[in-house]
């Protein structure tokens, strides 16, 4: 037997490249207010509720007016990039084409950032003012404390029995929760039994996506929900209408030719955003002990 035929053997290389796994995109940019934006700076204007009419007392009185309440939020928009080189000879050398493949991972890193940018928004001060400059803090009643425990049953109860004490709306209410406040969840009895729950997390090993308490529930990467030094994670809450998403520009992808890199093919995605709190009764934090 030839003792050189080893340097015939076939060497198999794969042809495909695994992106690793990541959160798949925004899960929230769809459940808020969105608008878009053709200037630096956006404004949304808010009308407080009016007053309870007045009595008419006697026939042919002065009309008595009602003076209406108006306030502005204001964002500024944020610029944001991501951008790589393919040289000419790594597209010649690859077994695989890189182009696509950072184009998608790009894309998917934007839709992450969509949610880091909701997240800080629910609890940053907000701008208010004619033309901005006025903070306006997360009150500090807006946050259910952990009381060294998950997520619980009690807890969401109480978020509901929040929002249906100010009015907000039924429709458009959410949960934003981690891995583990999902988990913590689905060790109660009134999520998991059919006898309480008619969505069968039980069966499916979730409730994400589903209606349950009047809230939409979707978890998303632990990575953006902050949790603090005592491992208390932060969960949300919300009315969609009582939040936006400002859009000046939405997600570009651009592929072209770098005569100043010797030609090399500059993948490139931009995009222009930013969000705000527009009304404090419709956003609470959970706080939820992870361990």
């Amino acid at each position: 037997m030839s003792q050189t035929i080893t340097e015939a053997f076939i060497q198999q290389f794969n042809r495909n490249v695994y992106i690793l796994s990541q959160q798949m995109g925004s899960k929230l940019r769809g459940t808020i207010r969105s608008e878009s934006v053709h200037a630096k700076k956006a404004f949304f204007d808010r009308l407080a509720p009016a007053n309870r009419p007045q009595v008419k007392v006697t026939r042919h009185q002065d009309t008595p007016l009602t003076e209406q309440i108006h306030s502005r939020r204001s964002v500024d928009l944020v610029d944001f990039v991501l951008a790589d080189l393919v040289d000419r000879e790594d597209q010649i050398r690859l077994l695989i084409n890189p182009d696509s493949l950072y184009a998608q991972n790009f894309m998917r890193s934007f839709g992450r950032e969509y949610d880091f940018t909701i997240v800080n928004a629910f609890v940053a001060d907000a701008d208010s003012g004619q033309f901005g400059g006025t903070p306006v803090s997360f009150p500090a009643g807006n946050t259910i404390a952990s009381g060294g425990t998950g997520l619980t049953v009690s807890k969401v109860r109480q978020v509901k029995r929040i929002f249906d004490s100010k009015d907000v709306r039924d429709d458009g209410r959410v949960f934003v929760v981690s891995a583990q406040a999902m988990e913590d969840m689905l060790e109660q009895t009134e999520i998991t039994s059919s006898d309480y729950n008619t969505v069968k997390a039980l069966v499916q090993g979730t409730i994400e996506g589903d209606m349950w308490m009047g809230f939409k529930w979707i978890r998303v990467s632990d990575d953006i929900l902050p949790i603090d030094a005592s491992l208390d994670r932060s969960c949300f809450a919300y009315q969609r209408d009582g939040m936006a998403f400002a859009i000046g520009q939405d997600l570009r992808t651009e592929m072209d030719r770098r005569p100043d890199k010797m030609n090399s093919l500059q993948i490139m995605c931009t995009a222009s955003f930013s969000a705000v709190r527009i009304d404090e009764d419709t956003v609470l934090r959970i706080l939820v002990r992870e361990v």
